[in-house]
């Protein structure tokens, strides 16, 4: 054999060993594991996360306050599954403090919001209706017919103290008896009426 035959023969052989191994071992497939596991979602922004906002209430309050002088400490905000109270933002510029009125005030934490009321009141006293001075029977409850309501229409409650001889007594005497009836709306405004019951 010619060294020319050789070299061809050893080079037929050896593409054959190299076919025969891609057709062994090539479509073998050795399973791989992804060296980083793929992370978890990252937590969304606090804006996103369902509140619920605990505490907010109406106000009411005289000319004197300023958003500043309002307690916001028992207003508070929470998520579910969590222990933590979260700051709540009131938003008080809708609120003329100073001038009579009924305003909003709108609370919030993230995308949860709550709307409540300012109620400033002026100077003016709540009206009492129904004390007046008339006879009426030893068992005759005072405060019978008398009622009275603020600047803004709510009721309030009214007080009565009876004085017999200017002493002052749990009930209605026989005689003339003084009734003071007092009422006080919520921002601390408060009405006197006095009357004169006779027990005949």
């Amino acid at each position: 054999m010619s060294m020319r035959s050789f070299r061809k023969t050893v080079l037929i052989a050896v593409v054959l060993c190299a076919t025969l191994l891609a057709a062994v071992f090539g479509c073998k497939k050795t399973p791989t594991t992804p060296q980083n596991p793929t992370p978890e979602p990252p937590e969304p922004p606090a804006s996103e996360y369902a509140y619920t906002i605990i505490g907010a209430s109406d106000y009411y309050v005289d000319i004197s306050a300023t958003a500043e002088s309002l307690d916001l400490s028992q207003v508070y905000a929470v998520r579910s599954g969590s222990d933590t109270e979260y700051e709540v933002n009131a938003d008080f510029s809708a609120v003329s403090f100073g001038v009579k009125g009924k305003y909003s005030v709108v609370y919030s934490c993230g995308s949860a919001q709550a709307e409540k009321s300012v109620y400033v009141y002026s100077s003016d006293a709540p009206e009492i209706s129904g004390a007046e001075s008339k006879t009426v029977g030893i068992n005759y409850d005072p405060l019978t017919g008398v009622s009275a309501k603020d600047q803004f229409g709510f009721s309030v409650t009214v007080d009565c103290a009876v004085y017999s001889g200017g002493v002052k007594t749990d009930t209605l005497q026989n005689g003339e008896n003084t009734v003071k009836y007092t009422a006080s709306d919520l921002s601390g405004n408060k009405a006197t009426v006095t009357v004169i019951l006779t027990v005949a």
